[in-house]
């Protein structure tokens, strides 16, 4: 459908200035990641054509600002996890703005708040075996599988048919408990030598796995006019996700990522 994109990207800016506000009042350091890291180095703001922003903190940074963020929030704003709204499937958090719609079409048949948004990923260690990478990864998977209560349409029929009768024989409630605990296992398998991963993050889990050292302290990058936070060794980071960040897609490449069935900006 159509929309005016750069209003959608003013409206989900008012939403991260409020999480930068927030995180600010618990001097919890966050990170811009993924495009809207991209687009802060190579446009100084979004990506022309991004439909939505992306902020990434360290673990325990993460928890606590699910702790401790509702409380402090404007009355605008909904922090969305798949506890505060269980239709709500995913494995990280939204902030939503209360009057307002951007609903996707994967979410559109779900009874759930579809205000505008900003992503907020937790960065998590990463165990250093591929064994306990792979096992991580299938955690994710199952995270989604079963919080989104559907079967699977990859793999073919025999996957399809598996997976269906798997969530014919489980309630709703047990099929969501099943998906937070792997959420849960995923952020704690034991880990060291200093790698992390957005692992429900858009470049895919294993391009996600990085050092630890290229968060670090974050440093300031002017994102449409304010200044926001940057990974300390954001060139290395940006290099990783993308290899020549700095070259822009082909023209066809240029579109919004998310499929979206109605908008509404609200006021």
């Amino acid at each position: 459908m159509e929309f005016d994109l750069r209003q959608l990207q003013l409206t989900e800016l008012e939403a991260l200035c409020e999480l930068r506000r927030v995180c600010q009042l618990l001097e919890l350091p966050f990170y811009l990641v993924g495009g809207t890291a991209l687009g802060a180095v190579r446009h100084q703001g979004f990506i022309p054509w991004d439909d939505d922003i992306d902020i990434g903190l360290l673990r325990p940074d993460y928890d606590r600002l699910l702790r401790e963020a509702p409380s402090l929030l404007g009355e605008r704003f909904f922090l969305q996890t798949n506890r505060s709204d269980p239709e709500y499937y995913l494995g990280y958090a939204k902030l939503r703005i209360n009057d307002t719609l951007y609903v996707q079409r994967n979410f559109a048949d779900r009874k759930m708040h579809h205000g505008v948004f900003v992503d907020i990923f937790p960065l998590d260690g990463v165990p250093n075996s591929g064994l306990g990478r792979k096992w991580q990864h299938s955690l994710e998977q199952m995270c989604y599988f079963f919080g989104r209560g559907e079967p699977v349409n990859r793999g073919g029929k025999v996957v399809r048919a598996v997976s269906a009768a798997v969530l014919a024989l489980l309630p709703r409630k047990l099929e969501l408990a099943i998906s937070r605990g792997c959420e849960k296992a995923a952020a704690r398998l034991p880990r060291e030598g200093g790698m992390i991963a957005n692992i429900y993050g858009m470049a895919g889990y294993w391009r996600e796995i990085m050092p630890l050292t290229y968060m670090g302290t974050p440093v300031p990058g002017n994102f449409e006019g304010e200044q926001m936070p940057l990974p300390a060794c954001y060139d290395e980071y940006l290099t990783h996700l993308y290899r020549d960040y700095m070259q822009l897609p082909p023209p066809e490449a240029r579109a919004p990522k998310h499929d979206a069935v109605a908008v509404t900006l609200g006021k």
